[in-house]
């Protein structure tokens, strides 16, 4: 995202202050400019830091390993979406319930540790 975004700030202030060297205006203006981007920036950094993200490849990983047949990748993909509502919060439970119970099975071991020898 910075990458995209920082081209374009960089043209707009640099504009800014071309302008402003030209009405001989003051020279905080542009600086101004460059701080609330860089303070912007921080705080889009901050809540997209915030969010927690499960990438599909991983949700369709972790869902094939546990034998879920795509309802936990279901249920990321509507934990990603914004609206909540009855609909995505039984594909939310449902998912955590089976995940729950396939854990639980598979933690447990089906024999004993290995021996030496």
């Amino acid at each position: 995202m910075l990458w995209r975004v920082a081209p374009i700030v960089s043209a707009i202030t640099l504009a800014v202050a071309a302008v402003v060297r030209w009405r001989q205006a003051p020279a905080i203006i542009p600086l101004g400019m460059l701080a609330a981007a860089a303070m912007a920036w921080v705080l889009y950094a901050f809540v997209q830091r915030r969010r927690v993200r499960v990438s599909d490849e991983t949700a369709a990983a972790i869902d094939d390993d546990a034998g879920l047949g795509g309802e936990l990748r279901s249920a990321a993909w509507f934990a990603a979406r914004v609206d909540a509502n009855p609909w995505t919060g039984l594909h939310l439970d449902r998912a955590a319930a089976h995940l729950t119970r396939s854990t639980s099975r598979s933690s447990i071991p089906s024999h004993g540790p290995a021996g030496p020898g």
